[in-house]
């Protein structure tokens, strides 16, 4: 009965985003596949030749050796069919970017530069579709009628998750395959080779990112009341995201830096597939906590359950103090830094402390000016 009733309630919304997914996913592919036809149009021009001949040293480890060779136009397309490979069929399963970027610089200008056009806006498409399972339904007072089915809330939780995330793993698995398929189709397979595990594995890969991205939102969206504070919680989150992906190849665990999020042919590590799986999970039960223990009077607070704003608070302060002082590297081991690190945390508390205890604050505020009046 639930399944139905979600499925009357928001069938169109689902999909009219299937349909972003699958355009999103689209357009990262086109953009690859326009960028390597850019590549190969330049490689094989006339400019292309032209440099090469004058400058070969920007292109070869021994001048010398180039110009007195009887064979240039070979030597010139042997380096042209090497920056215009996106997979060979003997890659990895799974690499790290920082690995890519060494050995296939090429890589980095096919499917990095769509990082700016397409990663960042599905990010925040799966936050917020997350974060609208469950905010829209408190805002709009469907939990009361659902709350009115006799049905106990853990249950209600669960169906909906399974519904609404079984229905997105399926669209965003299938925007993937088309997405490799579209790709494989433009590419000629010299310079595109693969294979079905290869294929497959990465598509899961990337589904399972999203996934995950989308699971956060869907906790926020739970927890979260405040109709302002709630959705401006999801800025910071981004911003995390943002430092987190700058920071993955400082990481000591190589395998933290294949997260996938665009459709490469590569896929990321089963150790992180597993982690993603494992946080899932917990954030799902925190979620389950939040839902089950969620006062409907209490709708408009920014975290609804008052047990958790405590932890939630500090670690709000610490996961911000962290990004500030990792985006502005300091060593804290001159003065200077010290002052600029303490300032980083009075502010973040303040913030924090606006964001978490403004309505209490309110409250407070209206008390006082009752008893004083």
């Amino acid at each position: 009965m639930l399944y139905k009733i979600f499925w009357q309630r928001s069938k169109w919304i689902i999909l009219f985003a299937s349909l972003v997914i699958f355009a999103s996913f689209a357009f990262s592919s086109l953009s690859i596949v326009y960028n390597w036809q850019d590549s190969r149009n330049f490689y094989q021009s006339e400019a292309f030749k032209k440099d090469f001949d004058s400058y070969p040293k920007n292109y070869v480890k021994d001048e010398n050796k180039y110009r007195a060779s009887k064979h240039q136009a070979a030597i010139r397309q042997k380096y042209s069919d090497r920056q215009l490979m996106v997979h060979s069929k003997n890659s990895p399963l799974y690499t790290t970017q920082t690995q890519i970027f060494n050995d296939l610089p090429s890589n980095v200008f096919y499917f990095q530069t769509n990082v700016q056009l397409g990663q960042a806006e599905k990010v925040v498409l799966f936050l917020l579709l997350g974060f609208a399972v469950f905010f829209l339904d408190l805002k709009l007072h469907f939990n009361q009628f659902l709350f009115g089915l006799g049905i106990k809330r853990s249950k209600i939780f669960w169906k909906k998750v399974l519904f609404y995330t079984g229905i997105l793993f399926i669209v965003t698995l299938l925007s993937n395959y088309c997405a490799l398929g579209i790709i494989g189709a433009n590419i000629p397979d010299k310079y595109l080779d693969f294979t079905w595990t290869q294929f497959l594995y990465s598509g899961f890969s990337c589904t399972m990112s999203y996934l995950f991205i989308f699971i956060i939102g869907l906790l926020f969206g739970v927890g979260l009341g405040n109709l302002f504070f709630a959705p401006l919680s999801l800025v910071p989150l981004l911003f995390y995201f943002v430092f987190y992906q700058e920071k993955l190849s400082y990481l000591k665990e190589e395998w933290f830096d294949t997260w996938q999020l665009l459709p490469s042919f590569y896929g990321s590590h089963p150790t992180l597939i597993v982690f993603m799986i494992l946080a899932s999970l917990s954030l799902l039960a925190l979620g389950c906590y939040s839902f089950n223990r969620t006062s409907l009077e209490n709708s408009s607070e920014f975290l609804l359950v008052k047990k958790l704003r405590l932890p939630i608070y500090l670690l709000m302060i610490a996961s911000s103090v962290y990004l500030g002082v990792g985006t502005s590297f300091l060593t804290l081991k001159t003065w200077q830094d010290v002052k600029v690190f303490v300032g980083i945390t009075l502010f973040c508390t303040v913030i924090a402390t606006i964001f978490v205890y403004f309505q209490t604050m309110l409250k407070w505020w209206q008390r006082y000016r009752e008893n004083k009046w």
